[in-house]
C-alpha cells in the first residue's frame, strides 16, 4: 500500500473580511489511501479534504459517510475518527480556530481538489507550502456563513515565498516583488532580510541553489540542463553562483560552530 506524508510543523494566519483565524499544520499535511485512527477530539474544527472515492467517519457515535469529491468538517469537540477509505482516495485535514457550527458535507468542484492535492505534491520538490496554504481561506469559505469572500493572506512570509518559488527560474528583481506586495522596494527589501536572512538576490540564488540539488538528486538530468531549468541563461553563469553559494554556505556552517 502506497501512502505520501509530508511533515509540516507550521501555523497559518489568514483573513476573512472580518477577523484573523489561523489553520493548525502540526500533524502535518498527508495523504493517504487508507487512514485508520482512533477515537480523539480537538479543541478547533478539523476540516477534511477527500478526492475521488468514499470514506467512513465515527462521530459522536454516528457513521457518517463521505464521497468525494468534498469537505467534511467536525466541531470541536466532537469525539471522531476515519474508519475506512477507498484505496484511490486522496485525503487530508487540517484544524483551525475558524470554527465550524455543525457536522456536514460539502460537495466542492474535482478540479480545486486535484490542484490542491497537485500542490501537495510539488512541495516535495520544493519544500514550499505557501502554495498550499493559499488553498484553506477558500475551503473555509465554504462553511463559513457569515462571511462570503476570502480576502488575502496577511502574511508577508507566505507571500515572500511564494514569490521566490514561482520566480527562481525568470528574470526577477527586487521591483517585481514591491509591486506584487503593492510596497515600495525599500520595504519589500526589509522584509525579505527580515523573514529569509538574505538580501532580494541572495535569496533568490539559495532558493536556486536548492532546487538544482535536489534535482541533481532526483533527476536524470545534466547540468546545462538543470542550469536551464533555475534560471540560468548559461551553463557557467550557473556554475559560478553553485561554487560561490557553497563557499559562502561552508563560511555560515564554520561560524555557527
Amino acid at each position: 500500500m502506497s501512502y505520501l506524508e509530508i511533515s509540516m510543523h507550521y501555523e497559518l494566519s489568514f483573513k476573512m473580511i472580518e477577523k484573523d483565524y489561523k489553520a493548525f499544520l502540526q500533524d502535518g499535511f498527508y495523504v493517504s489511501p487508507k487512514t485508520d485512527t482512533s477515537l480523539h477530539k480537538h479543541n478547533y474544527a478539523e476540516v477534511h479534504l477527500l478526492g475521488e472515492g468514499r470514506a467512513e467517519f465515527l462521530i459522536d457515535n454516528q457513521s457518517i459517510t463521505v464521497n468525494g469529491p468534498a469537505i467534511l468538517t467536525i466541531p470541536a469537540p466532537m469525539m471522531h475518527c476515519c474508519t475506512y477509505q477507498d484505496e484511490a482516495l486522496l485525503h487530508t485535514a487540517f484544524q483551525t480556530d475558524c470554527q465550524a457550527e455543525e457536522l456536514r458535507t460539502y460537495p466542492i468542484d474535482n478540479g480545486i481538489v486535484k490542484a490542491f492535492f497537485e500542490a501537495i505534491q510539488l512541495c516535495r520538490l520544493t519544500g514550499n507550502y505557501s502554495t498550499v496554504a493559499f488553498y484553506i481561506p477558500l475551503f473555509c469559505n465554504f462553511y463559513h456563513k457569515e462571511h462570503h469572500t476570502v480576502t488575502e493572506i496577511k502574511d508577508y512570509n507566505f507571500l515572500i515565498s511564494e514569490f521566490f518559488i514561482l520566480n527562481y527560474d525568470k528574470d526577477v528583481y527586487l521591483s517585481d516583488l514591491a509591486d506584487q506586495l503593492h510596497i515600495s522596494e525599500r520595504h519589500a527589501e526589509r522584509l525579505v532580510l527580515q523573514y529569509t536572512g538574505r538580501s532580494f538576490r541572495e535569496e533568490l540564488v539559495a532558493v536556486r541553489m536548492r532546487i538544482a540539488h535536489q534535482l541533481m538528486q532526483a533527476e536524470n538530468a545534466s547540468l546545462e540542463q538543470i542550469a536551464k531549468y533555475v534560471g540560468y541563461r548559461s551553463y557557467s553563469g550557473f556554475w559560478k553562483a553553485m561554487k560561490r553559494y557553497e563557499s559562502e554556505h561552508a563560511q555560515k556552517q564554520e561560524v555557527t560552530v
